[in-house]
């Protein structure tokens, strides 16, 4: 008998390890991230559809007190991303639902969202 650790008695396995246990959880980790992230994917969705419901409040408000045309569809989904993306922007629109609620002038308000960086169609003749 060997004293030699290296030694292992003649029953040498020469076949490559199996990998099958890292090929399995290599597959669990990416059912995984890919679980988080249309969890994420939802949970963001639905923060945003809650914040642009304020949105829209505010440009039907705008376009009814102040005659005023709406935003040509294509030209909607940069506004939307743009409001959803400006603490700014989402502040403004706010202060000037309130001012519009409150019988605030159309041209005060156009002015002020100007200078939020959304610029909104100009109101009609009937204010």
């Amino acid at each position: 008998m060997s004293t030699d650790p290296q030694d292992a008695g003649g029953d040498v396995n020469l076949a490559p390890p199996s990998h099958a246990m890292r090929y399995v959880v290599i597959a669990v980790l990416v059912v995984v991230a890919i679980g988080a992230f249309w969890i994420y994917n939802g949970a963001a969705t639905k923060k945003d559809d809650k914040q642009l419901v304020k949105f829209h409040t505010f440009l039907k408000t705008y376009m009814d007190k102040c005659n005023a045309p709406s935003f040509p569809a294509a030209q909607m989904e940069p506004i939307e991303n743009d409001y959803l993306t400006s603490p700014g922007i989402q502040a403004e629109v706010d202060k000037q639902l309130a001012a519009l609620n409150a019988g605030g002038s159309c041209a005060d308000v156009v002015a002020k969202m100007r200078t939020a960086d959304l610029t909104l169609p100009a109101p009609g003749a009937a204010q």
